[in-house]
């Protein structure tokens, strides 16, 4: 996530490493979780949840600080509320672990179901009618 010249100057705070573990760009899929969806498109494509999540953080972080993070994320004025669906409470749970990674440092592993995964279902459907009707 950042140059190894960085981390010497900076260390990554909980709301960077939050903001982070949303990203599209540390998917390990070709998807975007956040993806705000278009119903003017035809068909139409729906918004990404997240259904449920885990977030493991790992160093020396304050746990008052990870809670109000990981609370924000869901609040109804939150940038990334349209991403938790209304009829789930607590989508997302987190633990904190004292101990850094040992050659990361101070880091969060995120785990979640999202409705995004449908597109690399459609993606491998695709792939495999192509292939079956080619009899590969």
């Amino acid at each position: 996530m950042t140059n190894d010249h960085r981390k010497k100057y900076s260390a990554p705070n909980v709301t960077d490493l939050a903001q982070a573990m949303i990203s599209k760009d540390n998917v390990t899929v070709s998807v975007d979780p956040v993806n705000p969806g278009d119903v003017h498109q035809e068909p139409p494509i729906p918004p990404s949840r997240f259904l449920a999540a885990w977030a493991t953080w790992r160093g020396r972080f304050a746990t008052y600080e990870v809670d109000q993070v990981m609370r924000f994320l869901q609040k109804p004025e939150s940038r990334y509320e349209k991403f938790f669906p209304d009829w789930i409470p607590c989508t997302i749970a987190s633990n904190i672990l004292s101990e850094g990674h040992c050659e990361l440092g101070d880091s969060v592993t995120f785990t979640s179901n999202s409705t995004s995964v449908s597109k690399v279902f459609e993606r491998v459907l695709r792939s495999w009618d192509k292939m079956f009707n080619s009899k590969s």
